[in-house]
This record gives structure tokens, C-alpha cells and sequence, in this order.
């Protein structure tokens, strides 16, 4: 499938693939920025995506940036509708707190993953008195093991 994106800014990167099996294709900051400890900013690729109809782009870390660094990202994984036009943006935490500094990304820095998916047709809700009766009930967060 061929993917239509706009660069937004003639430096934009297009994303690439790190590998020829690669399951994911890198996202590239079109910025640079200071994140400050405890700060969240929205950095931009300077892309928009024309996705395919029934078609949405899932935003997710970089393993390596994860191990290595404190930053994050915060809404992972982040969703692009396809009836999106504007910038993608990704939202990234300092969460530094032991030896407070902070974190410059570079522009050109490859920032996050990319995966389009495939959306089936949205689910059609109806309000019910009573949930079916599990064994697990309300029990959730660890409750079943850790």
C-alpha cells in the first residue's frame, strides 16, 4: 500500500523503515525542543497523512529512547483518525525526577513508530440494566495475577 503524506515544511522527513522487516516505520522530530523535567510537549513531524479509508495510524515509542533516556510517551499509543488532515504530533513526558534535567530533542531525531491499521466499521452501543455475570466481576486491576 502506498501511504500519501504531506510534508508540511520542505526539511519535513518522510518516515522510513529501519529495516526491511521492520513492523514499524520511525517518525522523525521536525523540531528541536528543551523538554524541561516534569514537562509534556507536542512535537512536530511536519507531516500529515492522507490515510485510506477504513485506515488509522497508531503512534508508538521508540524501544531504544525508552531504555535509555526518561522520556516518554505519554498516550501510547497515540491514534491519527484518518479523517485527520493536520500535523502529526507527538507527545512526549520528561519524567526525570532523580537528577532533574532537561532533555533537548534534536530536529531530525527519530522520535517514534508508526503502524496503519486496518479500522473495522465503528461498534454500535446499547444501554443495559445488568452486565452478564463473570466469574471476575468487578475485579480488575492485578486481580487476576500479577
Amino acid at each position: 500500500m502506498k501511504l500519501k503524506v504531506k510534508k508540511l515544511t520542505s526539511d519535513a522527513q518522510l518516515p522510513t523503515y529501519g529495516s526491511k522487516q521492520a513492523a514499524a516505520f520511525d517518525l522523525y522530530a521536525n523540531e528541536q525542543v528543551t523538554i524541561l523535567p516534569g514537562h509534556t510537549m507536542a512535537i512536530g513531524t511536519g507531516l500529515a497523512f492522507d490515510l485510506p479509508a477504513t485506515h488509522y495510524l497508531e503512534i508508538y515509542p521508540r524501544s531504544g529512547l525508552s531504555l535509555n533516556t526518561n522520556i516518554r510517551i505519554s498516550n501510547a499509543p497515540g491514534i491519527v483518525d484518518e479523517d485527520y488532515k493536520g500535523e502529526v504530533k507527538i507527545i512526549i513526558d520528561n519524567i526525570m525526577t532523580k537528577f532533574p534535567n532537561p532533555y533537548t530533542i534534536s530536529k531530525g531525531q527519530r522520535l517514534a513508530q508508526g503502524i496503519v491499521r486496518f479500522r473495522k466499521e465503528q461498534d454500535e452501543f446499547e444501554e443495559v440494566e445488568e452486565l452478564t455475570v463473570t466469574d471476575r466481576g468487578i475485579n480488575g486491576f492485578g486481580s487476576s495475577g500479577v
